[in-house]
């Protein structure tokens, strides 16, 4: 049966879930004997002496709907719901009954009661997204299911019947009087006793979600995991398996990196004479044409994702700017190269000379713009430290071009230009390889 995957922080403390269905399976010895007898009361109260179908009360259900002509009883066991559940259609058809009988037969020879038992309240839906007894009880009460009281078993348990049409967080007053008609059940079926019912049905309602997790950030870090993990496992196996995803994500870095990222953004677009869209003036039409901005944070030591920041607003758009969005790297990739011409056997002393000699290129003579400096030549120290353009393209024509893409290669920058200008970094990077490839220093 199909179970939710959660993906967890640095601190293993679960932050996503991705679902198909959210379900948490339990074995019957951890069910409340109270869910058990609520259940049974008003499902299915000759559950324990029927071999799959209660003629009984199949006869009944046929009298009544005659009656009232329409069908105003069902008839079906909880062996026969498991069955139409697990293997058949929702159609009321004829063909399918029969399959149904025929199934729950099949079931009841092949399981015991209790078997069969624990399979249904592990697969039968409560509303509200939550399937089987342990997602119910968690997510409308905030407890588990061996620990339901007899009033919040019963609340559960009339859920069965039409979750849509009962669960509290919709109408809290249809679902007490429905769960008023679960208890009535159990004080005739001998359940529970007349003290426990009266008990029972003023017992006030307090709903609380302990399975909700509000994922209020994060959300592009989440969707690359998810990603990841669809290409490594299959959707499928994502979204029903029941994983347990590690991640090195941190929650408090990451809301932090998300804040700063907004107010650097909103502080460039309340600057005097900014003409173009701004994201306060776009929010009503969802649009995400205003000035858009991304944030990496990379453990250098283990290369692990702090934070990954792809936009300012998942929903409105979810480009992932750190990780799709390819710019051009610029003075950042100066290093790079640098770190080559280290490798071949440069110092940080070692005199990078000439640099008023133009480069040759297949267009002809070219000289880099320089704002830093006009001196002749300098060491690797200086001229690193002061970002020139002019000492970074005579160290790449000394260093070999070569040698610089193949140390970018094995950064996994990606494949730059061969040309003078990729030490001004003309070659175009994604934020994230960019950021991870600097932890190398």
């Amino acid at each position: 049966m199909a179970q939710a995957t959660t993906i967890l922080d640095a601190n293993d403390t679960p932050v996503f879930t991705i679902f198909k269905e959210q379900r948490i399976e339990v074995p019957l010895k951890d069910v409340s004997p109270n869910l058990i007898k609520a259940v049974v009361s008003v499902e299915d109260q000759r559950f324990y002496e029927h071999s799959g179908v209660d003629f009984i009360r199949v006869g009944a259900a046929v009298l009544r709907n005659v009656h009232e002509w329409r069908r105003a009883e069902g008839g079906s066991t909880i062996t026969q719901q498991l069955a139409r559940q697990s293997f058949l259609t929702r159609n009321k058809t004829i063909r399918r009954k029969l399959q149904e009988i025929v199934l729950a037969a099949h079931i009841e020879h092949e399981y015991s009661k209790d078997e069969i038992l624990e399979l249904y309240l592990n697969k039968v839906y409560f509303g509200d997204g939550l399937y089987g007894v342990e997602a119910a009880s968690r997510g409308y009460f905030g407890t588990s299911a061996k620990d339901l009281t007899i009033d919040e078993a019963a609340l559960l348990a009339g859920l069965i019947q039409s979750p849509s049409s009962y669960a509290p967080s919709g109408n809290l007053d249809r679902a007490i009087a429905r769960r008023n008609v679960v208890l009535q059940a159990m004080l005739a079926s001998g359940a529970i006793n007349q003290a426990q019912h009266n008990r029972a049905k003023v017992a006030r309602v307090e709903l609380k979600n302990a399975l909700e997790i509000r994922e209020t950030f994060g959300l592009y870090y989440k969707e690359q995991v998810r990603k990841e993990l669809v290409e490594r496992f299959g959707w499928t196996r994502v979204a029903q398996g029941g994983l347990k995803v590690y991640t090195t994500l941190d929650t408090d870095l990451q809301q932090a990196a998300e804040k700063m990222l907004e107010d650097g953004l909103e502080k460039i677009e309340s600057r005097r004479g900014y003409a173009h869209p701004k994201r306060s003036d776009t929010r009503d039409d969802k649009s995400s044409d205003y000035l858009q901005g991304a944030l990496v944070a990379v453990e250098p030591g283990s290369g692990a994702v702090r934070v990954l920041v792809g936009g300012r607003d998942f929903e409105v758009s979810r480009f992932n700017r750190a990780i799709q969005a390819k710019r051009q790297a610029g003075s950042a990739f100066k290093p790079f190269v640098y770190a080559a011409a280290l490798e071949a056997g440069y110092s940080p002393a070692s005199v990078i000379s000439r640099l008023n000699d133009p480069i040759l290129t297949e267009q002809g003579d070219w000289m880099p713009e320089d704002e830093h400096s006009d001196a002749s030549s300098m060491t690797l120290r200086s001229a690193l430290r002061m970002s020139s353009n002019r000492a970074a393209v005579q160290l790449l024509n000394q260093v070999g071009i070569s040698k610089a893409v193949s140390y970018a290669q094995k950064l996994n920058v990606g494949t730059p230009p061969s040309v003078p200008s990729l030490a001004l970094g003309a070659g175009d990077v994604t934020l994230l390889s960019l950021t991870a490839a600097y932890g190398a220093f």
